[in-house]
């Protein structure tokens, strides 16, 4: 994550799997796939029905959530449709599938798992 992220950015985005966190930006090689990381960083609440099918579409239903989309014109101007709610970056890899990104599993912090239940313990 860049220095230039806001904090509250930098705090929401801890848990995406490194292998896309840290993927390149620039392609190692021409043939390599590249894909937008696409995040949703502000709501659909109020938006008119276009803007809210169209996240839809990219399978971004929950603020925060990220998905990767191939590069190709159809998600070029999907993105453009919603600019001003997605934050966008260029990441290449071969590992890398079109799709919703899992966030990795793991307890916040004051968590702790007894069997099947969580309880929180914040003292």
């Amino acid at each position: 994550m860049s220095s230039s992220a806001p904090r509250w950015l930098k705090r929401a985005l801890p848990t995406i799997p490194a292998r896309i966190a840290e993927a390149p930006t620039t392609p190692p090689t021409p043939n390599t796939p590249g894909f937008y990381r696409v995040t949703l960083t502000r709501s659909a609440i109020g938006l008119p029905s276009r803007y809210r099918d169209t996240l839809k579409s990219m399978g971004l239903n929950k603020r925060m959530a990220t998905v990767l989309q191939r590069h190709t014109p159809e998600a070029a101007g999907r993105i453009m449709r919603v600019k001003e709610l997605v934050r966008v970056e260029n990441v290449y890899g071969e590992g890398l599938k079109e799709g919703r990104v899992k966030r990795e599993h793991g307890l916040e912090k004051g968590w702790v798992e007894l069997g099947k239940v969580r309880e929180f313990r914040g003292w």
